[in-house]
């Protein structure tokens, strides 16, 4: 960097629009939890092309929802000014709290912009914990606590959100607790979801390839085709699915 880029960047960080900017993300961290997933999603997308710029990282699996929804709230701004990005975040906190500046602390530092990010996923303590959440928290002591008296049609039910367990553990790409279910008796390694997809399916798209060496190594079907036609690796995330296939398909 020069001299005068380093100039620009103080400017920058002593405009008005970056303080009042800074003083809005601090407000939101202590009162995100009275906002719709809507409103967060806006909010995190301005923060991000307000600091960062257009979106610069690679787009989530098909299975990782928050991920993936947050990805394209960001990606949906490519080519807005830093500047205007901030200003729009500014009046979105405006909007949604009229008074938050009566309440901000104007002499706050900047330290806390490299790791603030608005929450999408509640809290929740172990006591009220399902093994849904055990199992997307990769918490292979309290699963292997519930396993011990899951029956064989528990291990295979399909979830609210159209996902079974092997689905989770894939998703999340836990591999030790994908393992573990899969010693489990009754339980279906070919398991789809509710768009027919299997776990492999998900290994598959999340480029979890821990995961899907455990499912194909295990005899997942591999001609499964989910509601839309499309076998595993038509959903693949990147070359390096079809390679370990290859692999052990030829071992």
């Amino acid at each position: 960097m020069d001299y005068s880029d380093l100039n620009e960047l103080i400017a920058e960080t002593e405009s008005p629009l970056y303080q009042e900017f800074n003083r809005a993300a601090e407000y939101l961290k202590t009162h995100h939890d009275k906002l719709m997933p809507d409103d967060l999603l806006d909010l995190y997308a301005f923060y991000k092309q307000g600091l960062v710029g257009d979106c610069n990282v690679s787009k989530p699996g098909i299975f990782q929802m928050t991920s993936r929804a947050k990805w394209s709230a960001w990606n949906n701004l490519r080519g807005m000014s830093n500047d205007d990005a901030m200003q729009k975040y500014v009046e979105k906190v405006n909007n949604l709290f009229e008074n938050w500046q009566e309440n901000s602390n104007p002499q706050q530092g900047t330290s806390w912009v490299a790791t603030s990010r608005p929450h999408f996923d509640e809290e929740i303590d172990d006591a009220g914990k399902t093994l849904t959440d055990f199992v997307q928290d990769g918490n292979l002591e309290q699963v292997s606590s519930f396993l011990a008296r899951l029956s064989a049609t528990e291990v295979n039910e399909i979830d609210e959100q159209g996902m079974g367990l092997l689905h989770w553990c894939t998703d999340r790409g836990h591999e030790a607790l994908l393992k573990l279910f899969l010693k489990q008796p009754g339980v279906d390694i070919n398991l789809r979801d509710g768009d027919g997809q299997t776990a492999l399916h998900y290994a598959a798209s999340c480029g979890h390839i821990g995961c899907l060496r455990t499912l194909l190594e295990a005899g997942a079907d591999q001609k499964i085709l989910d509601n839309d036609g499309n076998c595993f690796l038509s959903v693949a995330y990147d070359d390096s699915v079809a390679k370990v296939v290859h692999e052990i398909n030829n071992q």
